[in-house]
């Protein structure tokens, strides 16, 4: 049989490759020469049969600074297979350079003697599916840096094995290590008893018949033992054969404390309410002055029920606005809610320059600096700053958070991220202090008209000798002392973090503060022995009037926390070039873990007496505050059962 007549001709050889449907071509000698191409991969190239014969460097030239050629050379070389999934390639098609993403195989062909004469090269296009996933990855990490930004923890639960995967920052809200498996039982054991039970039944049922799920509960650290306040949204999707039950989790503890906090003021309120309300009904088999004298007292609660509409308040939501920066154009596309928060209007396209150019004078150079480390160095972006919106010149502060993603590619980066108003978290510490004040403000009016018409019904009980009606009196008597202490320490609070309490040093000698302090507290505590130690000589340059309200307050925290007929003992010493003053007591003491704490605004140690004891964590927290502005340091010694010691030191005056 004659050989050379079964071999194809050129024309028979495209015939034959043109039935394929995917691309192929024929490549002999080193120097590449196109032997054949069907149609798919002359379309590939957006060339015509007239490249055949040709080099393919010549045919194809902008094949040059690609890596296909020398991948060619190499098998042709080597005669090993090569393949390449989801490669870049650049071809000029219609007038202009297009790119498309291939998965390609160079195959070496063989001849009777096993020399390579030709390579088989296969090409399929798969751009649409490569760019599905690029845009894919985009889509997941804005929703991941979304979800980040707002410090949410998430979780996702097999409905059938109840296997749990969570996120770090979930593991956290439950006092777990973010490196450390946790299982849906170890989740649901730090769930406090009282919510555990229901909340529990209520994930079984969200899991069994599906639909959405939305819990509020408290949790106790498993290892850090912290107390938080968790809100967790979810629900299930997925088929008959698998589906699974996903959320988010968000600490909303400060939210929660701020309603307890309010709702305790509220039954502060409530408390002296019924004291008073008692009294005047006790009142009311006196004589005509006294029953006249309730009528205007029952004006004066009608007063304090009005100041407790005051205490209702609520706040805040906020949308994100996102951005996409291209490393090497600089294109900069943003959503219609990052352009609404630097102030322009929907339907504007605007450029960096005009979003850095909204930012205040004092942050626009370091914010700028920050954004063009991120692109061109890498590394996440998260800073804060104000702006003054271009068309509505409303001042926000803003708060951004990034990352750089390099192309597949590598000719290329993206930067994309996402941008919140912060505005009210910037503004809910003033809003806070200025609700204390405005409650504080408008309680004390009526309160004052509360306490002369009591002085006036204690006068008129003891000129007719009514001795019951003086007690009662008495009793109302010390309910508005305590009012009035309560609400001056709000005062204080609010004042202190508003900047409105100044401090007005003058030189004076400590030993002689702490004698009138003795002259006025002594006959004021009768229920606990009252030791002033003797002071030498102490002169320090200091706010005379803020250094006596410190040790009032610790003398009063002292009487709080100490049995009736304990010791409580002052004393004031020179150390070096410095003042301490201490106040010692033999109450219950505090845990070691309290020290810190019981300085803080509003905290209160907990304890089965401390449950009797009135109070708001503000007295310590003024007395912290107050130090520190003097330049000089407090701090508590304990042990609990046996007693505290709380002690401030401060400079002395030399001169």
């Amino acid at each position: 049989m004659d050989l050379e007549k079964l071999r194809f001709t050129s024309d028979q050889l495209l015939d034959v490759l043109a039935l394929s449907e995917n691309a192929t071509a024929i490549y002999t000698g080193e120097n590449t020469i196109i032997q054949a191409a069907n149609d798919a991969m002359l379309r590939f190239w957006g060339k015509n049969r007239s490249v055949i014969g040709k080099p393919l460097r010549e045919a194809v030239p902008e094949l040059v600074n690609q890596p296909f050629l020398n991948i060619l050379k190499r098998v042709w070389e080597t005669a090993e297979i090569y393949t390449g999934k989801d490669e870049l390639a650049e071809f000029f098609i219609d007038n202009e350079m297009k790119v498309s993403y291939y998965d390609f195989i160079y195959r070496p062909i063989f001849d009777a003697n096993g020399n390579i004469n030709s390579i088989l090269h296969t090409a399929t296009d798969v751009t649409d599916k490569v760019e599905s996933n690029l845009r894919l990855q985009e889509t997941e990490q804005k929703l991941q840096l979304a979800v980040d930004a707002a410090n949410f923890g998430t979780w996702t639960i097999d409905t059938q094995t109840q296997t749990l995967i969570a996120s770090d920052r979930l593991k956290v809200l439950f006092g777990f290590y973010p490196d450390e498996e946790i299982t849906l039982t170890d989740v649901i054991e730090q769930i406090n008893p009282e919510y555990r039970k229901s909340i529990l039944e209520s994930i079984n049922k969200t899991m069994l018949e599906g639909g959405t799920s939305d819990l509020t509960y408290m949790v106790t650290g498993h290892y850090d033992g912290i107390k938080r306040w968790l809100r967790a949204v979810g629900s299930v999707s997925g088929n008959k054969g698998f589906t699974i039950f996903a959320g988010v989790m968000m600490d909303i503890t400060e939210r929660k404390l701020v309603e307890i906090e309010k709702q305790e003021l509220t039954d502060s309120l409530g408390a002296v309410n019924e004291e008073l309300t008692a009294a005047n009904e006790e009142l009311s088999a006196a004589n005509e002055d006294i029953e006249e004298s309730k009528k205007e007292m029952e004006k004066i609660f009608h007063m304090l029920e009005d100041s407790e509409v005051a205490l209702r308040l609520a706040i805040e939501a906020a949308d994100f606005g996102t951005w996409h920066i291209n490393s090497v154009t600089r294109e900069f596309i943003t959503s219609v809610r990052l352009r609404e928060l630097f102030g322009y209007r929907a339907d504007e396209e605007i450029t960096i320059e005009q979003a850095l150019a909204q930012i205040t004078e004092e942050y626009r150079s370091f914010v700028s600096q920050k954004l063009e480390k991120a692109i061109y160095g890498g590394g996440n972006y998260d800073v804060t700053y104000p702006v003054v919106g271009f068309h509505d010149n409303q001042m926000r502060w803003l708060r951004a958070i990034g990352n750089l993603k390099t192309d597949p590619s590598g000719q290329f980066s993206s930067f994309t991220g996402v941008v919140m108003d912060v505005s009210e978290f910037k503004k809910d510490e003033q809003r806070k202090n200025d609700f204390i004040g405005m409650v504080s403000h408008e309680l004390k009016t009526p309160l004052t008209s509360i306490g002369a018409y009591v002085q006036l019904l204690q006068k008129t009980a003891n000129s007719k000798g009514d001795n019951s009606g003086t007690l009662i009196m008495d009793k109302a008597i010390n309910q508005v002392r305590k009012m009035n202490k309560m609400i001056n320490g709000f005062l204080n609070v609010s004042r202190l973090e508003s900047g409105k309490i100044s401090v007005e040093k003058q030189p004076f000698d400590m030993a002689e503060l702490l004698t009138e302090i003795s002259a006025d507290i002594t006959p004021t505590i009768t229920r606990h022995h009252i030791i002033f130690e003797p002071v030498e000589f102490t002169m320090v340059n200091a706010d005379r009037d803020k250094i006596a309200q410190v040790i009032g307050n610790l003398i009063s925290n002292a009487v709080k926390y100490s049995p009736a007929g304990s010791t409580i003992n002052v004393a004031c010493i020179q150390v070096g070039n410095e003042v301490k003053l201490s106040v010692t007591d033999h109450g219950i003491g505090i845990k070691p873990e309290d020290f810190e704490k019981v300085f803080q605004r509003y905290y209160r140690i907990e304890s089965n007496m401390s449950g009797t004891v009135s109070g708001f964590g503000i007295g310590l927290y003024l007395c912290h505050e107050i130090i520190q502005r003097h330049g000089g340091k407090i701090w508590v010694d304990s042990e609990v059962g046996k007693g505290s010691v709380f002690s401030f030191m401060m400079q002395m005056w030399l001169n």
